[in-house]
């Protein structure tokens, strides 16, 4: 794939999840109280990649894309002690905008996504595999039904996993449900309305919130029912949505608050990071505390005497604190590197992993896929 081709795959990319608007070390980060600060860098820059705490502690990546290699089909998993990025077996298809879920027995399931044949009009992915933490190689499981990129994929809490929707042409409405325990596909009830993007949090009481349609997936009765809409139909700078500690769902991606039980919604505002032409939130974490945490984004940035390009889209380093006894936004410490797109994962003890994404290469006028990651302490 050559440079121009991923380079337009990343601007797709960027438009999904912004509607709207935007060195490594070989031991441990040492860190103050609320900073970032560079660890090791991963062995291969990616972009698009997954990110799955696994019951160890450690952190496997997988798949993605980058301006060398095109697609990849590595993964590697992150060692907090050490610091380190180890490189793990590949992947049996190069993937990117894929889904990953840890199983209960402690595996890794991927499932979708594009594979290298993307450019070139081939239909997403439906095969799925499974990484074992105990080898560190990945073995192919039974196909999803459907081919699927940029939907949803979920663990329930009776073990099995949901997928729906995607971005299959025309959009799909469809769902099905894995078994780890027979490594099959089946389908289930579809949705109403077409899900938006692979956004989706899993509620306290087993169901599952589709923030893009505002549809919610009963396991019991294998059923959707819409729910109320947002407040508002435009869609926020922040992207990331979870669960919080009071149940409440966190949706960046409107800068609202879902109750489920009395399906009510509640705007809290954009971050305080955002600034004219500065759109912060390019990843985010439920801290241990309850706090969420956002960092990275992108700004525009006009540039004179270029016709052609005018507007140029940079990284930003900005990061901000939402508190839920307060919904108020706090600046808190800046990347140390500037980035979008990036994974962040909150580690067992309690500092977030921001890995990879794409950051601004002023040589080239535009956001390449990187390596580098940090860790931020609270």
């Amino acid at each position: 794939m050559n440079t121009g081709s991923l380079y337009r795959l990343s601007m797709i990319r960027m438009a999904w999840m912004f509607v709207a608007l935007v060195a490594s070390a070989s031991t441990p980060a040492v860190a103050t109280s609320a900073t970032f600060a560079k660890t090791g860098s991963m062995n291969v820059a990616r972009l698009g990649q997954t990110a799955t705490l696994l019951k160890s502690g450690e952190v496997l990546v997988a798949g993605g894309l980058n301006d060398t290699s095109g697609f990849l089909n590595s993964s590697e998993v992150f060692n907090p002690a050490t610091g380190k990025w180890t490189l793990e077996g590949n992947l049996g298809i190069a993937r990117f905008d894929h889904g990953a879920v840890l199983l209960n027995n402690g595996k890794v399931l991927v499932a979708g996504g594009l594979d290298p044949n993307a450019c070139c009009g081939a239909p997403p992915l439906s095969s799925a595999e499974l990484f074992d933490p105990a080898t560190g190689q990945w073995t192919p499981t039974g196909s999803m039904n459907e081919t699927r990129e940029n939907f949803i994929l979920i663990a329930l809490q009776n073990g099995k996993v949901l997928a729906a929707g995607g971005n299959t042409y025309p959009g799909l409405s469809s769902a099905e449900l894995y078994d780890p325990g027979s490594g099959t596909w089946s389908f289930t009830g579809s949705v109403d309305a077409t899900p938006v993007g692979s956004a989706a949090v899993l509620l306290a009481n087993g169901q599952v919130f589709a923030v893009g349609n505002h549809e919610i997936y009963d396991p019991s009765f294998g059923t959707w029912s819409i729910t109320a809409a947002p407040l508002s139909s435009t869609r926020g700078t922040v992207n990331f949505d979870t669960r919080l500690l009071s149940g409440e769902i966190w949706v960046g991606s409107n800068d609202e608050l879902f109750n489920s039980s009395s399906a009510e919604w509640t705007a809290f505002g954009a971050p305080s990071c955002d600034a004219g032409n500065e759109h912060c939130g390019g990843g985010g974490a439920l801290l241990t505390n309850g706090q969420v945490l956002i960092a990275g984004g992108t700004r525009t940035v006009e540039i004179s005497g270029a016709p052609d390009r005018r507007i140029q889209t940079q990284s930003i380093t900005a990061a901000a604190l939402w508190d839920p006894t307060t919904q108020a936004w706090t600046i808190t410490g800046s990347l140390a590197v500037s980035r979008f797109d990036q994974t962040m994962t909150t580690l067992t003890n309690g500092q977030v992993l921001v890995a990879g994404g794409q950051t601004f290469e002023k040589s080239s006028g535009r956001l390449v896929p990187i390596a580098n990651a940090e860790l931020y302490t609270p």
